[in-house]
């Protein structure tokens, strides 16, 4: 509810909707969290932070198939990002593993 105030009070922050979106995810409800996290992209002319911001909070919080996602996202911006990459890398390693 509080993180659903300030989205509303400061729609162009971005900081709400990536916690509101990671409280989603946390709650199932990962359609939700996307779009959170879709608008949050739409309002940083630097999406690929974003997406890598969001790449580490899904790593954070064993999300890899939503890291995996976020990463690939990020480097279709990015095709040689080093850091990207050897995320990729560990993503992958985890949801073989899985």
């Amino acid at each position: 509810e509080d993180i659903n105030k300030k989205i509303e009070i400061e729609p162009y922050w971005g900081g709400g909707s990536l916690e509101r979106g990671l409280c989603l995810l946390k709650l199932g409800r990962s359609d939700e969290a996307e779009e959170d996290w879709r608008k949050v992209v739409e309002l940083f002319s630097i999406p690929e932070r974003i997406y890598s911001t969001l790449v580490g909070m899904c790593m954070h919080f064993d999300e890899w198939q939503h890291a995996l996602s976020f990463v690939e996202k990020q480097l279709k911006l990015e095709p040689d990002n080093k850091h990207a990459l050897e995320r990729r890398r560990i993503i992958l390693e985890k949801l073989n593993a899985e």
